[in-house]
């Protein structure tokens, strides 16, 4: 829900080449098995970036500095998270 007509939503740009499941593992077996993105999105522009969750920042960190390859800048990320039970 993220439209709005100051925000273009780019859909399956960032894709992960690795579909490793990091629920309920270590930090260090999510270090040692990254997502290796990869970006086919605009490059030289500023985004948002989304996740569903955080929990070690790791999927986050990734996509991060494979963006900032192709001179994406993000200037914000947000997690959508439901903390109530």
């Amino acid at each position: 829900n993220m439209k709005s007509r100051y925000l273009t939503v780019l859909f399956n740009s960032l894709l992960a080449t690795n579909n490793v499941k990091y629920a309920g593992k270590t930090l260090e077996f999510r270090l040692n098995n990254p997502k290796n993105f990869i970006y086919k999105g605009k490059k030289n522009i500023d985004a948002i970036l989304v996740d569903d969750v955080v929990t070690t920042k790791t999927t986050l960190n990734q996509a991060k500095n494979v963006l900032k390859k192709d001179n994406v800048n993000v200037v914000l990320s947000i997690v959508l998270a439901n903390l109530s039970k």
